[in-house]
């Protein structure tokens, strides 16, 4: 009888204890489930936190939509730091006509020495398809002094006889594209008379650019109302400017252009909030008039903070 009893009582502990380890194992469980949702309680306020304070942020402008012009190709930018704020086709080559005669001048000012003596010839004059310019033949005049005429009259005569005093213009012209990155940009002749003169207007930006930076006194002559000139033999002549904001206060330079392949063609700066804004349009039928639309889209955008 003892050992019997003896046995039960053996079990009767072993069974206590089995219960004891399942009553614990119960409590631990659930004391881990409840500290697991304290812990996720806490991670989902401190995540809150900033998410409230993201939307109770002001939000950013946007700058109102592009407008519509008539141009094949536009760009507006801030000219010193290169910001594009608003283009269409920009990077498409297209004629450009006489916006060739910003590379000719640049290019002429580092190659010609500006007391050098150029005679405009006949033969010039002939090659200018009948937009010649003022100039008379066989006049001579100072390289310097020719940079008048070129920019401010787009005078083709003055084109080629530049050419003539630098027979290796054109391929420079050309260089200096690829060392600025104008990779859609080729020149043929030095006065856009040719189609074959075509370049985009991100690449015309690029140019604006340095010739803003390293010579600024071929945008100064273009924002002239007209300018006197005078030949080696004494005779003064006019020079009257073409580029269509040569009156306008805020207008820093440019270039106008127009064949009938390119259509009309502009490179014009503007100073506008203390800052300089380059404007450029390309295929344009009236150059004017989309470069005031999208003057009034830039002076909109700035006023608003959205730019």
């Amino acid at each position: 009888m003892r050992g019997h009893y003896s046995v039960d009582v053996r079990g009767f502990w072993y069974a206590l204890r089995l219960l004891t380890l399942v009553i614990c194992f119960v409590i631990a469980a659930k004391y881990g489930i409840a500290l697991a949702g304290e812990r996720k309680s806490e991670l989902t306020a401190a995540v809150a936190v900033p998410s409230m304070h993201t939307e109770t942020a002001s939000p950013t402008q946007s700058p109102p939509p592009l407008p519509h012009v008539g141009a094949d190709a536009y760009i507006v930018a801030e000219l010193g730091a290169g910001r594009i704020l608003g283009s269409q086709n920009a990077d498409t080559a297209f004629p450009i006509a006489s916006i060739t005669k910003l590379m000719t001048a640049l290019i002429a000012l580092e190659t010609i020495p500006a007391d050098s003596a150029i005679t405009i010839t006949a033969d010039d004059r002939a090659r200018s398809e009948g937009t010649p310019g003022r100039l008379p033949a066989q006049t001579t005049y100072r390289a310097g002094d020719l940079m008048y005429p070129l920019l401010m009259e787009s005078n083709n005569a003055v084109g080629f006889a530049l050419e003539r005093a630098n027979t290796g213009l054109i391929a420079r012209m050309n260089e200096r594209a690829a060392e600025l990155g104008m990779l859609s940009t080729v020149f043929s002749e030095p006065t856009g008379l040719s189609a074959e003169n075509r370049s985009s207007a991100r690449d015309l930006l690029l140019l604006a650019r340095h010739i803003d930076a390293t010579h600024p006194e071929a945008l100064e002559i273009t924002r002239l109302e007209k300018h006197a000139i005078v030949s080696t033999r004494g005779k003064s002549i006019d020079v009257p400017n073409f580029n269509v904001f040569s009156k306008d206060p805020t207008f820093r330079g440019g270039k106008t252009g127009y064949t009938d392949d390119a259509n009309q063609t502009m490179v014009a700066l503007f100073e506008v909030s203390g800052k300089t804004f380059a404007i450029i349009v390309l295929g344009s039928k009236d150059r004017k008039a989309d470069i005031e639309i999208l003057r009034h889209w830039l002076s909109g955008a700035l006023a608003s903070g959205s730019l």
